[in-house]
């Protein structure tokens, strides 16, 4: 076996059926197999390394720095390898239907407890208020495993009953008369409830509610792996930070190539928000404005292109943060753009007649403007089941 091939710790033989579960398989790594070549497994090797390693560079220890002030502030818990290896094997027995939860007396079992004490310190130095903390790895949260949460149901069936009360019988009407059903309007609501309990889940109030998420989450488990592929430069953190509110309907992704932001999209594009159709043209202004004086310059050193998500907070939305820095890659989620259909927009936007560091003319800004029909269709099965949507059709 190669060198390069044992580092990344998989064989040759289940190289692109592990390696690559760690996310769509990178275009590189697609070839004709009626038409083999010889450096077809050594390009692939290179591909996944390359993937790696850029999703890597857009950890928060990298950028964190960089964006204070400008980012929520964050306290970091060291994860070793060890730690990596836990979250793993505890996603595992999760994933067969048992107890994510190590054995009494087992080295993970240690390991974790003594993890969660010292997240629990970090947690108590925050949130001083009882208002709870957001904790992530140092790549993603455990978003993921909400639905296997046990309180998670009763705050998607509050979430729904308050949207319904704030709709009230003449909003509903108004929405009918504009040419959408009472299916549409239910669909369109519990997704946005579905997105509200999604976010609750990630208000941690203790070590011990942070574990019980992240011991479910593949997302947690898919990261553990990436990090312990590459011993050399393994820097993995629990960053906890303080709870902000932050409304569903108010986080956007930019795509910034070249140092510009080109393009930004609603990012929870399933769902229809009225009152963005009415902000649009402020909220892209401003966020526009936000990147070039506060971004642009301090992430330029290091990187050229990624995607960033923003938030928007205040009681005025008068607040704009950067949440978190994301690698410029396909298998980011490109929300309401197409990494092939608008590679171009994406792409070449701050090339058009554009000099220093004004916005480029060639900038698109991108919201749902109505409820889309198809949108539940785009939910996993387990999120359509969590808000009632598995077994709906609009013909019912």
């Amino acid at each position: 076996m190669s060198e390069s091939v044992s580092k990344l710790g998989f064989s040759a033989s289940n190289l692109c059926s592990q390696a690559m579960r760690l996310k769509k398989v990178p275009k590189e790594c697609k070839h004709d197999s009626s038409s083999p070549q010889v450096e077809t497994m050594l390009d692939c090797v290179k591909a996944v390394t390359s993937y790696q390693q850029r999703c890597l560079d857009a950890n928060i220890e990298q950028w964190d720095q960089a964006l204070r002030g400008c980012t929520f502030s964050t306290k970091f818990v060291r994860l070793t390898q060890e730690h990596a290896q836990a979250l793993i094997a505890a996603y595992k027995r999760h994933e067969i239907g048992e107890d994510p939860h190590p054995a009494a007396g087992t080295s993970d079992n240690l390991l974790l407890t003594n993890l969660e004490a010292e997240l629990q310190s970090v947690i108590e130095s925050y949130d001083h208020q009882g208002v709870g903390v957001f904790v992530k790895t140092s790549c993603r949260s455990a978003k993921d495993a909400a639905p296997a949460l046990e309180k998670f149901q009763d705050v998607f069936e509050q979430s729904l009953d308050s949207l319904k009360k704030e709709q009230g019988s003449e909003a509903m009407m108004d929405s009918i008369r504009s040419t959408q059903t009472i299916w549409d309007i239910d669909t369109n609501n519990r997704i946005i409830a579905l997105m509200q309990a999604g976010l609750e889940m990630l208000r941690y109030r203790s070590a011990t509610d942070v574990l019980d998420s992240m011991l479910r989450s593949e997302r947690v488990m898919q990261d553990m792996r990436l990090a312990l592929c590459h011993n050399d430069r393994f820097l993995e953190h629990l960053a906890v930070r303080p709870w902000v509110n932050i409304d569903v309907d108010m986080e956007f992704r930019g795509f910034v190539c070249n140092n510009h932001l080109n393009a930004v999209s609603q990012y929870n594009h399933l769902a229809y928000f009225p009152r963005l159709v009415s902000m649009k043209h402020e909220l892209q202004h401003r966020i526009q404005q936000y990147f070039y004086s506060d971004i642009q310059e301090r992430l330029a050193p290091l990187y050229d292109r990624y995607v960033v998500d923003f938030a928007v907070t205040g009681q005025h939305h008068d607040q704009i943060w950067v949440i978190e820095i994301n690698p410029y890659l396909e298998t980011t989620d490109a929300c309401l753009f197409s990494w092939t259909l608008d590679r171009s927009i994406l792409e070449n936007g701050a090339n058009v007649g554009n000099s220093g560091n004004q916005a480029p003319r060639s900038f698109e800004f991108r919201i749902s403007e109505k409820i889309e029909r198809s949108a539940a269709a785009l939910l996993s099965p387990v999120w359509r089941k969590a808000c009632g949507l598995a077994d709906k059709s609009p013909s019912e």
